[in-house]
């Protein structure tokens, strides 16, 4: 395990430590309990945390964590390279092992630290590079600053935030010198990154405060803390019961947050929402409107195919509503404006579109055409679904609006149907 997740791992214990501490209850005491209750929905999860054990979001939200991801927290690193290639990623194994082999030759100090989603490559805790697997093909993330795109090494975009460039490789032949030579630019470049070395005994690279009293940072090394940003994992209150972190300490500390425009936890999570719950938000919701009915917002059996498998060619091909346009217009219209979406997200293009064209041309339809028209939509539906799901960062407001567009714009859709049902059907 690299320096950097045992870091990591040790701030994340000392946070369910401060849990059980307030509340006498472990990470599994409160998994038995949720399932006892049948509590399976975050914000069902989350309010109960808080209710009934006076818990801040952040530490619900850790817990809720817990309790869907026990798998995953206990997973190995060797454990979660082996998800990453489960299934029909199996063939890029070999090719991802050849290339891990390379790339640590670089150095002794190269670490090889997978997540759930996908693996870090860092020089020491810096990271140079990741590696990304799909059924059809193998993407490495780059980073490298300041270099400009070039060919097959194209800019990352929203593919990734955590990188600059992306290499898409669909044959393991592709893992070539060029490549290798890109990485290992990246690998040098991430030598000279960092804040300035304050040469302490107990000091190896840190951006505390320099002021800071040698009993505080005794307290936050025994607890792995060498850098702001790993504090602002923890709230104030769970720094503050540091044994050695007295008020001085603490204002001080604060202080070199805010110069950085960090904070403690207990202040971020007012204004910031962590991405993976986001993203499962999101992917929920989605769900809700097309597919299962979750009761977040629909009645059960009201979501869009639910609706659909209930509507004949004849009814779809009726003239209703305001601008008389009939259900496969609408249903033709939500798929493309999907389809414009999808496009413009992993493209970042924005094309010009014609979207009057389906309200002018889609009138009466077969029962083959209104078919064809259900499962187009299926299709648009699940590369939106598998774009949202894909998403480990949500680096603009315009990647959050545009996810956000697609189910406001299908419930909107969905509820003129379903108003359209009672003058169709009756």
């Amino acid at each position: 395990m690299s320096e950097k997740s045992e870091r990591d791992k040790k701030i994340f214990q000392s946070y369910l430590e401060n849990i059980k501490a307030k509340t006498g209850k472990t990470p599994a005491d409160f998994r038995k309990l949720a399932k006892k209750k049948g509590l399976v929905k975050p914000r069902e999860i989350v309010a109960w945390l808080k209710e009934e054990y006076g818990l801040g979001y952040g530490h619900a939200g850790a817990i809720y964590y817990m309790i869907v991801h026990a798998d995953d927290v206990k997973a190995s690193p060797e454990d979660r390279i082996e998800k990453l290639f489960a299934g029909k990623k199996v063939k890029w194994r070999k090719a991802y092992a050849a290339l891990e082999e390379r790339v640590r030759k670089f150095g002794a100090d190269v670490e090889v630290a997978p997540n759930m989603t996908y693996i870090n490559l860092c020089r020491g805790s810096k990271k140079f590079a990741i590696v990304q697997t799909a059924a059809e093909r193998l993407d490495i993330g780059i980073k490298l600053k300041g270099v400009a795109p070039t060919g097959r090494f194209e800019a990352a975009g929203s593919w990734n935030a955590m990188v600059t460039h992306r290499v898409r490789i669909s044959d393991p032949k592709q893992v070539d010198k060029e490549v290798f030579a890109w990485l290992k630019q990246a690998y040098d470049a991430v030598q000279g990154e960092g804040p300035i070395k304050i040469k302490r005994r107990d000091q190896r690279e840190s951006d505390l405060p320099i002021e800071l009293a040698q009993p505080a940072r005794r307290a936050l090394a025994a607890a792995g803390i060498q850098r702001l940003e790993q504090l602002t994992k923890l709230s104030e209150a769970e720094v503050k019961q540091l044994h050695g972190i007295g008020p001085n300490a603490l204002a001080q500390l604060r202080r070199a947050l805010g110069a950085k425009g960090l904070a403690f936890a207990e202040e971020l999570m007012s204004t910031q929402i962590q991405a993976e719950h986001f993203t499962h938000a999101l992917y929920t919701l989605l769900d809700e409107t097309f597919d299962n009915v979750h009761g977040y917002f629909l009645d059960k059996g009201t979501s869009m195919f639910e609706t659909l498998a209930t509507i004949s060619a004849e009814e779809a091909s009726v003239p209703v509503g305001g601008k008389c346009a009939t259900l496969a217009a609408q249903v033709k219209h939500v798929a493309f404006y999907l389809d414009a979406l999808e496009r413009n997200v992993r493209t970042q293009e924005y094309e010009r579109q014609d979207w009057g064209k389906i309200w002018r041309e889609t009138t009466a339809v077969t029962p083959e055409e209104w078919e064809a028209i259900r499962t187009q939509l299926r299709e648009s539906y699940d590369r939106i679904k598998k774009l949202i799901s894909d998403t480990t960062e949500w680096p603009s407001e315009q990647h959050i609006g545009g996810a956000i567009a697609a189910i406001v714009h299908t419930a909107y859709h969905l509820g003129e149907i379903r108003q359209a049902l009672c003058t169709v059907k009756h």
